[in-house]
This record gives C-alpha cells, structure tokens and sequence, in this order.
C-alpha cells in the first residue's frame, strides 16, 4: 500500500482520498461502514456510519496505516456478516494482492452471496501485475473489478464502485 500509483501518491494516500470524496457525494440516506485490518489476527470492524456521523468516518479513514499480512477473506466475512439480507447492498473491496493469512476469499463470497442475496461486491485491484486473486469476489456477486493506474483514475473508480449518484450533482 505505500507504493506510488501513477508515480504520484501512495496507494494507500489514493485509497483514503478516494473514499473520502465518495463519501461526501453519497446521497443523506446511505449508510456506510468500514473493516479495517493491520494484519492476520487484528481485524476491526466497528460499526455503520449514518450521514452525520461521517466525518468520524472520514478521520478513522484518514488513520489508515498499512499493516502486516492481508486477511481478505476474514475481512469480507466480517463485512458481510452486518449486512442486510433484506436490502440492497454495496461493498467495496480495496486491495493490493491476496489474502496471505490462509483464508479463501472465493469461498467467502461464495458463503455471503448465499445468506445475503442482494450484496455486490466491487474490487479495486491496486496490485502491481495480471489479474487479482480477489477478483473472484466481484464475479461471484455480480460485481466489477476496477484497475486504477493514477490518483485520479482511483477517484473516479472507487465512485463508480459505490453504485450511488453523486449528491452534490443533484439540486
């Protein structure tokens, strides 16, 4: 996550902006949570942020600090474990590589695409190289993988991930 993308920012800097900026165009009535994980035995996932709340949100994510090892697959699990069955769900995916804690991410989209039905799972693959071992996780949901190669690219990526309108365009 510290490796530029594009030769300008970090990929991790590029993640937290990004998001960021979906989150202040993202329409008054979406709520939206966060799993954040420094490595295999260390996964947080704390709660839903309501619009009011989202600029706790947005400091959480300002915190961000890459961590040792990526437990994918625990990761999307723990996610997907406080979503609705009931209700159309988004959820977006930023990674650099596979899980490299012994999970199968696969079969983990494979377990909540069957208890919760209506959950999409995008991917923004910003690994350097071929396909992403995650990109089973958008295939298996309906969802699209994304290849940002710029900040900007990033931006725009992660808001069409989101699947919401951006609000500030609405009057």
């Amino acid at each position: 996550m510290e490796e530029t993308i594009g030769g300008t920012s970090s990929r991790l800097d590029a993640a937290k902006r990004a998001i960021s900026d979906l989150l202040d165009g993202l329409p008054n009535d979406v709520d939206v949570g966060l799993v954040e994980f420094r490595d295999c035995e260390r996964i947080r996932r704390d709660r839903f942020y309501s619009h009011s709340e989202r600029g706790q949100l947005k400091a959480q994510i300002r915190s961000l600090e890459p961590g040792r090892g990526t437990p994918l697959a625990r990761s999307v699990e723990r996610a997907g474990a406080i979503l609705s069955a009931q209700v159309p769900a988004v959820m977006i995916v930023v990674t650099d590589g596979e899980d490299s804690c012994g999970g199968d991410p696969c079969a983990a989209a494979q377990e909540i695409k069957r208890k919760r039905p209506n959950l999409v799972i995008n991917v923004i693959d910003i690994g350097s190289g071929g396909s992403s071992p995650a990109a089973c996780l958008a295939e298996i949901t309906g969802g699209k993988v994304y290849k940002p190669g710029s900040a900007v690219e990033f931006d725009r990526m992660v808001g069409e991930a989101g699947g919401q309108p951006d609000a500030r365009e609405c009057s």
